[in-house]
């Protein structure tokens, strides 16, 4: 069962981390695999994005913004994921001549454009999705820690501050984290540090450090989309 503990010298492993020039995670050395496992994407076919300029400097263009946006209920309380389709970003990348290495994040698109794409954007039912498949992937009752700090952005109220949290359970309670904080925890790793899945502040995917055996377990998904880094 999912408890909070104190935090003692559970996460010093992770904070002694030395920066490493070119290292693409703030990961611990030593795993076999590194894996970048993006978020689920979902695409509108419906909207083209021909009929869609990216320009938002003048008052005429921000106009023609909204109204783009109101003509597909886009951004609104009443918006749905009806209209989404599960796409790869490696699918968008190479539709749009975007370079899909090593490097690759959705921030790539933004840059691509001059903005985000009004017939891209998440969903609920597919990040469900997303969550349900990782835990199967590392194992629902596999034992692990969670954990969350303010210099992260993904703390928990204390008493009226923001607090650094630890807690501990089986993969299979990520599933309740989500739901309850509606974001990843920092960390996820296993307690004899056998793999350590970790996600920054803002970022649209996690990274994975793992066995080889569970990073091929990882990447025979077809929804988790994984861009192996080492």
């Amino acid at each position: 069962m999912l408890r909070e503990i104190a935090i003692t010298d559970q996460l010093d492993w992770l904070s002694n981390v030395p920066y490493t020039p070119g290292q693409p995670h703030w990961l611990p050395q030593g795993f076999e695999a590194y894996l970048k496992i993006l978020f689920p994407i979902g695409i509108d076919h419906r909207i083209l994005l021909e009929k869609y300029s990216f320009k938002s400097s003048s008052i005429a263009e921000m106009n023609a913004h909204a109204a783009f946006y109101r003509k597909y209920d886009l951004g609104g309380p009443t918006t749905t994921d009806d209209q989404l389709t599960h796409i790869t970003y490696h699918a968008l990348a190479q539709n749009w001549g975007i370079p899909y290495t090593s490097s690759f994040t959705p921030a790539d698109i933004s840059t691509h454009f001059g903005g985000w794409p009004p017939n891209l954007r998440e969903s609920k039912q597919l990040n469900e999705v997303f969550v349900q498949l990782l835990i199967q992937a590392i194992g629902p009752a596999a034992p692990a820690y969670f954990s969350g700090s303010v210099d992260n952005g993904d703390y928990h109220w204390v008493n009226g501050f923001p607090t650094d949290w630890l807690e501990i359970g089986t993969v299979a309670d990520l599933a309740h984290l989500y739901q309850r904080d509606r974001q990843f925890p920092g960390y996820i790793f296993d307690p004899s540090h056998a793999w350590c899945l970790i996600h920054m502040e803002f970022a649209e995917y996690v990274v994975l450090g793992c066995p080889l055996s569970l990073a091929a377990t990882v990447a025979t998904h077809s929804m988790l989309e994984t861009i192996r880094l080492t």
